[in-house]
């Protein structure tokens, strides 16, 4: 089979750009990766792991020659990055970004990319894959096998260019599914958006409540706030960007929680178990036993 591009610039080598870097190495789908970032040592070390060929900081001359350019960083940086570059894509340029909120993004995208001579093709994507952990360290060739991605083409978008993006993202062990970027947005407020906020609240509360909480938390708490070790600027973006639909998620909360609230200071124990038990059902339906 010979190769789906000849050239990918990665922009953002760090867990998921170097982590597609290595994916589609060893799968043979790239003729040449580049990697593109602002530090040439994390770039060599990206070159070392064997996530890229080449590094460079010149984002410029690294896009003028990619059939596929990956925008790999944190949301609030994408929209400027295709502004920072958008003389620089030549003629029939793919590009799609792992960013986890879309609406924004991709009506962003195009009013950046409309008024070029030549034709380039944004799609949004977003593969639900990831970790706490962060950079080139942290990167590994199977990250993305057996997860989720999300793509997000809108009414405009270029149905040979989703379809490649489409395969791009198989190509590496995703699962790819179609939604639109408003409703990505409200989905992924309450399956990811929403619990990283939860997480990073639960953290902070037990903080504040007793010196000796380190020394006594177990596996449960592990379990529970692992996603509050994830890198605070991605996070920070992410609530700037997808603000209302976070915010409709925890209306929402906080109401189930005053029900939880009142059930324990009444002492009710019948609706306590009521709570409980709705939870445990729905989510053995999510992932079952």
């Amino acid at each position: 089979m010979g190769f789906q591009f000849k050239q990918v610039a990665i922009i953002g080598v760090g867990l998921m750009g170097g982590s597609l870097g290595l994916a589609l190495r060893k799968n043979g789908m790239a003729k040449s990766v580049i990697g593109l970032g602002r530090n040439s040592t994390r770039l060599a070390q990206a070159k070392k792991k064997g996530a890229i060929d080449q590094g460079t900081t010149d984002w410029k001359s690294g896009v003028s020659k990619a059939d596929l350019v990956v925008i790999c960083t944190p949301v609030g940086k994408i929209l400027p990055i295709l502004k920072e570059l958008v003389g620089h894509f030549p003629d029939g340029c793919l590009i799609t970004d792992v960013g986890s909120t879309k609406k924004s993004i991709v009506k962003g995208a195009e009013k950046i990319l409309r008024h070029r001579k030549n034709k380039v093709f944004f799609i949004g994507s977003h593969p639900m894959a990831g970790s706490e952990h962060y950079g080139i360290e942290a990167a590994k060739k199977d990250l993305y096998n057996n997860s989720l991605c999300l793509v997000t083409p809108d009414k405009s978008s270029h149905q040979k260019a989703v379809r490649r993006i489409k395969k791009l993202w198989e190509s590496v062990g995703c699962r790819v599914l179609k939604i639109s970027p408003e409703i990505h947005d409200e989905s992924v407020a309450a399956i990811s958006h929403f619990p990283h906020v939860l997480a990073a609240s639960l953290v902070n509360t037990v903080a504040r409540m007793d010196k000796h909480n380190r020394i006594l938390a177990s596996g449960g708490f592990r379990d529970t706030t692992r996603i509050a070790s994830s890198l605070p600027q991605i996070w920070t973006d992410i609530c700037m960007d997808n603000n209302l639909s976070i915010l409709n998620a925890l209306g929402l909360f906080e109401k189930e929680l005053n029900e939880f609230k009142t059930f324990i200071q009444n002492k009710n124990s019948k609706e306590i178990y009521k709570k409980f038990h709705s939870a445990k059902k729905f989510r053995d339906k999510i992932y079952p036993i």
